[in-house]
């Protein structure tokens, strides 16, 4: 929720659809009111949004629709994951 993508999403320099960032920004503020203990409990409900974009992984040459998730903290790594849901617990719970 942290991550410089979406705040551009928010502040306009990323267009979306009037909706879609309405639906984000309630999603983002639900998410940062959190702590980060909150957001990392195991057996925790995983919860996100879709942005309504896609990133071409490279790999395979198809597309990966990027999500926001409350799980995934800034502070940790890049603030961003990859869902593979076959090596993390929590990236498996929220695929």
């Amino acid at each position: 929720p942290e991550h410089e993508f979406v705040k551009k999403i928010l502040s306009g320099e990323i267009n979306v659809n009037d909706a879609k960032k309405v639906e984000i920004k309630k999603y983002v503020e639900t998410s940062i009111a959190k702590t980060d203990v909150e957001r990392q409990l195991e057996g925790k409900k995983k919860t996100g949004v879709f942005t309504g974009f896609y990133a071409l992984n490279k790999l395979n040459n198809r597309l990966m629709p990027l999500w926001i998730s409350d799980f995934v903290l800034i502070d940790f790594g890049t603030g961003a994951v990859v869902g593979v849901p076959a090596h993390d617990l929590r990236d498996f719970e929220f695929a």
